[in-house]
């Protein structure tokens, strides 16, 4: 009887496991409605602590990970094609990306080697939003969620998963509007 209860936790840890790495890591807030200007270039901008204000000063992300996230973002954008990056906070850039950290856990690496998955995870979850600079109107913006659960990934591979996110999530869409 025990052994039946203990497969049967198995199985159900087993598919809850494989059922969030189903589902999708984002929720779009604000669509894209009109074709991106081709080729535009775009700037990331401020991405901001809005973690609650009781949240440990010692337990927010340091600002060395906002600027590689930072980075992330812009690199992941390139790749898409869709937009041209400015690194230098052009002002004449045409877009900007603005985000705001609504949820941070740094996680341990440690833990994850030593106690497996779940065990000292790290997350993030962010709001990013694509302005135009012309009129400072949102045109595209998301809830993004980043998480490492495994090993062998750094804690910022998290930052990593939620630009990608990003950046193929508007690029999908940027390149539906074109071919309408």
């Amino acid at each position: 009887m025990c052994k039946s209860k203990l497969t049967f936790v198995f199985t159900v840890v087993v598919a809850a496991a494989f059922l969030v790495g189903c589902v999708k890591n984002y929720k779009i807030i604000h669509d894209l409605e009109a074709p991106l200007q081709d080729m535009a270039s775009c700037t990331i901008g401020a991405v901001t602590d809005e973690l609650p204000l009781d949240f440990e000063e010692d337990k927010k992300p340091p600002l060395e990970d906002i600027e590689k996230f930072k980075r992330y973002l812009s690199e992941e954008i390139m790749k898409t094609g869709i937009l041209s990056m400015s690194e230098t906070g052009d002002s004449a850039a045409r877009y900007e990306v603005r985000g705001g950290i609504l949820e941070y856990k740094k996680g341990s690496g440690t833990l994850r080697v030593l106690l497996g998955a779940f065990a000292g995870n790290a997350y993030v979850a962010v709001n990013l939003k694509l302005l135009d600079r012309t009129d400072q109107l949102v045109v595209f913006s998301g809830s993004f969620k980043g998480a490492v659960t495994h090993y062998a990934e750094s804690g910022d591979a998290m930052f990593r998963q939620v630009a990608r996110d990003f950046a193929k999530a508007l690029s999908k869409r940027a390149k539906k509007l074109r071919k309408k």
